[in-house]
């Protein structure tokens, strides 16, 4: 869950580090909140609560993480967005540019 870190670049250049060539990592992160009105009212609501309790640091938008995580040197191997999270398989793919 890579919302909790408080640092994810860090994060990101511990990860690309310890991991061997084309080693993969599979997380999970909250997305900005979407969907019908209601829905995205009770996903802010939660999504609050969460950065009050230190629980979520942040929460992302897609095609923002997408490109967080190939800055770090990873390759999207697979993703899939299922209510308010997305689902990442990520794959070590060169130094990363950070």
């Amino acid at each position: 869950s890579i919302h909790c870190f408080s640092n994810l670049e860090n994060a990101l250049e511990e990860i690309h580090r310890v991991l061997h060539p084309q080693g993969r990592f599979a997380f999970n992160a909250l997305i900005n909140p979407q969907g019908p009105k209601l829905l995205k009212w009770a996903a802010t609501q939660i999504n609050s609560w969460g950065k009050k309790k230190e629980l979520l640091y942040q929460s992302f938008e897609p095609r923002s993480l997408i490109k967080i995580l190939e800055k770090a040197g990873f390759r999207i191997i697979e993703s899939s967005i299922s209510g308010n999270t997305m689902q990442v398989i990520a794959e070590k793919s060169a130094s990363p540019s950070i």
